[in-house]
């Protein structure tokens, strides 16, 4: 399977940062524009491969722009900046489980995401 564009960004709002994790689905294949798979997590990608295990909110798909996009965000909802940007390539994709070969310039290897409940999920560094 081809490899589809990833994106890690720091989300600093008036209150906290967190980073929002960004990938084009299976579905982007040959198809310009697809909404991207979002999630929050806790830890830049350089911290993935010593913690091993980082807690992942997903939250409403983001659109495709958003893996070029850097600045204020519209509503006083804060700004984005790019930290990491690679690509992934899915190896499983259920609504419980999705492996990736991930391919950050700051983490690089098999990632696991188990879904825990809702939009909980678990994410796991495997090699």
């Amino acid at each position: 399977m081809p490899h589809l564009t990833t994106v890690l960004l720091r989300h600093d709002t008036r209150h906290a940062a967190h980073y929002d994790w960004l990938f084009q689905p299976p579905a982007a294949l040959g198809v310009p524009n697809v909404p991207l798979w979002s999630a929050r997590v806790t830890h830049p990608s350089w911290c993935w491969p010593i913690t091993r295990h980082w807690p992942v909110h997903q939250f409403d798909d983001h659109r495709y722009a958003y893996l070029a996009y850097q600045g204020p965000i519209s509503g006083d909802r804060g700004s984005v900046k790019r930290i990491d940007i690679g690509h992934v390539r899915p190896i499983l994709w259920s609504a419980s489980r999705i492996v990736l070969n991930l391919q950050f310039q700051h983490c690089v290897g098999l990632v696991r995401l188990d879904r825990i409940t809702g939009p909980h999920w678990r994410a796991q560094l495997l090699d």
